[in-house]
């Protein structure tokens, strides 16, 4: 969920762009998403979501034990 701050240029981004030998303010000049992009992210982050909380509910997952369990799986599973 907070993927955005860690390669943002707020914390990480720029220092990480000059380790590697490139301009960070030339890098960023075309960075603009068009919003036909942007939508369809949106629609396929909802539908994950969606799928992700029907496991959940099918598994019988009722407790934060078990939910950090499914989410260890998950992440392992589907990387």
């Amino acid at each position: 969920m907070l993927g955005w701050l860690w390669y943002s240029p707020v914390l990480f981004y720029k220092p990480w762009m000059r380790l590697r030998g490139l301009d960070p303010v030339a890098a960023m000049a075309g960075a603009k998403m068009p919003g036909g992009k942007l939508l369809v992210e949106l629609v396929r982050c909802l539908l994950l979501a969606y799928v992700i909380a029907r496991f959940v509910a099918l598994l019988g997952i009722s407790s934060w034990l078990m939910a950090v369990h499914f989410g260890f799986m998950a992440w392992i599973g589907f990387p």
